[in-house]
């Protein structure tokens, strides 16, 4: 508790922080991760993160790039991702997409070239955010039928949670001119 204000010296400031065992508080608009993906690849990615695979995300927009990583990031609390993380990789450090260890990179479309694609590992799973589209070994990626039970039910959560963010922002453009 922190007391006294320069308005009012006798008022007591209280801050606090959020519990321990509560989601932190996150100060990132969901609003792009819906707009650039569905849900059927919004749950592919998390599949990857919180099995520690080797993501890289591709985009003409830098700042998408940023802002999904860290959505994605944020998505798999109580777990942290604690491998590479690079979420705008600069030229110099394009050696980290051939790494053992898992990561989460993100590239512009126009600093990876075709040659860099074809050289990437069978294990890399490359996410195009401008055209909705997931690559796994070269192939367009699909919902495996052995999870097929599991996906449903997310991918139909994704899309509530996908009508609650349209729905409220709709309802904000009265507001903005």
């Amino acid at each position: 508790m922190v007391t006294g204000t320069d308005s009012d010296p006798h008022k007591d400031i209280h801050i606090k922080t959020p519990r321990l065992d509560a989601l932190p508080l996150l100060d990132i608009s969901f609003t792009p991760l819906f707009q650039c993906l569905s849900s059927d690849h919004i749950t592919c990615l998390l599949h990857w993160i919180l099995v520690e695979g080797k993501i890289l995300l591709v985009s003409e927009r830098p700042c998408l790039l940023t802002h999904i990583a860290e959505l994605l990031k944020s998505m798999i609390l109580p777990f942290e991702w604690n491998n590479v993380y690079i979420p705008l990789c600069p030229d110099y450090m394009k050696g980290f997409i051939r790494t053992i260890l898992p990561f989460l990179i993100g590239r512009t479309t126009n600093s990876i070239s075709e040659k860099d694609m074809k050289e990437l590992e069978d294990d890399v799973m490359v996410c195009n955010l401008d055209l909705d589209d997931i690559i796994v070994k070269g192939e367009k990626w699909s919902i495996p039928e052995p999870y097929d039970h599991v996906w449903t039910p997310l991918c139909a959560r994704l899309e509530k949670a996908r009508g609650n963010v349209s729905s409220f922002f709709s309802s904000l453009k009265g507001f903005y001119l």
